[in-house]
């Protein structure tokens, strides 16, 4: 049941899942005293193990007085199933606690590592869909040739109708808007190819309602990973399952590609003295394409914002996130979607 008592602080404030994740607490605590250095209005209220919080934020006595902390001794298991993790039983969790505190209105958003599918569950049942959304959709920003785009659904709903291809097109559209300060997103509707006759039925219904449908985006039609890759695209939309596997292929290849590119400067005393000539230019390359930089998917479609830090963040990662979920408050996110969906 979505809860409904709103209470508006003074100023931005951020719950944190202090518990979730792989290398929880220390990485998250670390991750938040960067980003309350970064963000001097920006109170963060993390929720976990009391006694464990204040010997990690007692390192970072700088920022000390905008990190709160709020007890929960509870901790929802990674392989818990979504379903078991809306039991009464893990109500107490820092999980719940930091959705109900968004959910409340006591923040203006949340921030997790845990589990994708728990941290979904959670969210729709306490803070809730934005009127005119039927299906949230996970969405992140992916490097380009040219620069960022927004991809989703990566991977929240892996069967779909075209209606909520339509939708995931304007919370795209609304991303790209407000996060990368584009007014008008070209979107791009992810198929086996561009010819109009491909795709299965959901895809053939999605480019229907998604070019019928008039709002600040320039639909170019149906789109594959390179026109991504190539930037031709600022917004791409794809179900959650061709949207996953979309999202690992590109991931492993990079790990491939960068395997195999510092492999080859081992080979010989020339190809060592090549990489010491090239090497500011491969310091650029890897902070262009390094994966903490867009660490944070958004929970797209929810009331509040609610962004899912990978579960094996480091700090410089979590930092990421958190500085995303500020910037999608301050740029009024959730309004924009509102303005968009058709009346």
């Amino acid at each position: 049941m979505s809860a409904t008592r709103e209470i508006l602080p003074p100023s931005q404030v951020v719950a944190v899942d202090a518990m979730g994740g792989d290398h929880s607490p220390d990485v998250i605590v670390a991750g938040v005293a960067e980003a309350a250095r970064l963000h001097s209005a920006v109170t963060f209220l993390l929720f976990g193990e009391s006694q464990h919080l204040r010997k990690l934020i007692s390192k970072f006595p700088e920022v000390a007085d905008r990190i709160v902390i709020r007890a929960s001794d509870v901790v929802i298991p990674d392989d818990e199933k979504p379903s078991r993790a809306m039991r009464a039983e893990y109500e107490s969790s820092s999980l719940s606690k930091a959705i109900i505190a968004a959910a409340l209105g006591e923040a203006q958003s949340v921030v997790s590592a845990a589990n994708t599918g728990i941290v979904m569950a959670l969210a729709m049942q306490h803070i809730g869909l934005i009127e005119g959304i039927s299906r949230p959709a996970v969405a992140s920003y992916m490097p380009t040739l040219r620069n960022e785009s927004v991809v989703l659904d990566l991977g929240a709903n892996l069967t779909v109708k075209g209606e909520h291809l339509f939708q995931f097109a304007i919370l795209g559209t609304a991303l790209a808007q407000t996060m990368l300060a584009i007014p008008n997103p070209r979107i791009g509707l992810l198929n086996i190819g561009t010819e109009r006759t491909k795709g299965p039925n959901h895809i053939q219904r999605g480019y229907e309602l998604i070019k019928g449908n008039q709002w600040p985006g320039d639909f170019v039609g149906f789109s594959e990973p390179h026109d991504l890759v190539n930037g031709d695209v600022d917004v791409l939309v794809c179900d959650g399952y061709a949207g996953n596997i979309m999202l690992k292929s590109t991931e492993a290849t990079a790990h491939l590609i960068g395997a195999y590119t510092k492999a080859s400067f081992k080979e010989t005393f020339l190809s060592r003295l090549g990489y010491m000539l090239a090497a500011r230019q491969f310091a650029k390359l890897r902070r262009r394409t390094d994966p903490r930089r867009y660490n944070g998917a958004v929970m797209a479609g929810l009331k509040k914002v609610c962004v899912k830090s990978h579960g094996g963040a480091d700090s410089l990662s979590f930092t990421a996130a958190l500085e995303l979920s500020i910037d999608m408050v301050n740029e009024g996110y959730a309004t924009r979607v509102s303005d968009l969906l058709p009346s």
